[in-house]
C-alpha cells in the first residue's frame, strides 16, 4: 500500500469510526440524561460535555474530510473524548449502567486504526479507569465489582479482537 493509499485508508477508518461511535455516544449520554434522576447542575454539566464533545468530533471529522489528516489532532480528539467519557461515566454511572460503554469507544477506535501496543494501552487505561471510578464510589458489594470486572475484561478482549480482525482485513487487501 502506497503512502497516499494508506493515508486515504486511514481517513476512511476515522470517518467510519466517527459515523458509528458518535451516535452511540450521543444515545448513551442522551438516554442517561433523560432517565437518570440527576440534580439540575449535574444535568447541565452532562449536557454541556455532550455538546462540546460532539462539536469537537464534528469539527475534527470535517478537517479530516478536507484532507487534513493530522495525527496530533486525532490524538487530541481521542484524549479529549476519553477524558470527557470518564467524567460522563462517573456522573451518569450511578443511575445509568450502560454508560460504561463510553469507555469502550476509545479503545475500539484505537484497535481499528492503531497498532497493537496502542490498542492494549488504550484498553488497559479504559478498563483501569472504569475500575477506578467504581473504587472512588466506595462500592463494597461484590455484585457491582463483579459487573465492573466483566466490563473491564470486555473492554480489553473486544479491543484486541477488533484489532486482530482489522489486521486480517489489511493483510487480505
Amino acid at each position: 500500500m502506497t503512502n497516499t493509499n494508506k493515508k486515504l485508508h486511514n481517513i476512511e477508518l476515522i470517518l467510519s469510526v466517527h459515523k458509528h461511535a458518535t451516535p452511540l455516544a450521543v444515545l448513551l449520554v442522551g438516554m442517561g440524561v433523560i432517565l437518570s434522576p440527576l440534580e439540575a447542575r449535574l444535568r447541565y454539566v452532562t449536557i454541556g460535555l455532550l455538546v462540546l464533545s460532539t462539536l469537537l468530533n464534528l469539527l475534527v471529522v470535517e478537517r479530516v474530510k478536507r484532507g487534513g489528516l493530522n495525527s496530533l489532532l486525532i490524538q487530541m480528539r481521542m484524549a479529549v473524548n476519553f477524558g470527557t467519557n470518564c467524567i460522563l461515566v462517573y456522573i451518569l454511572g450511578w443511575h445509568w449502567e450502560p454508560v460504561w460503554l463510553l469507555l469502550l469507544l476509545t479503545p475500539l477506535a484505537t484497535a481499528i486504526y492503531g497498532n497493537k501496543k496502542e490498542t492494549v494501552f488504550a484498553a488497559v487505561g479504559a478498563a483501569a479507569e472504569l475500575l477506578a471510578i467504581n473504587g472512588v464510589r466506595w462500592v463494597r458489594a461484590p455484585v457491582p465489582w463483579g459487573n465492573q470486572l466483566v466490563y473491564a475484561a470486555a473492554i480489553l478482549l473486544l479491543s484486541l479482537m477488533i484489532h486482530e480482525v482489522s489486521q486480517l482485513k489489511k493483510a487480505s487487501g
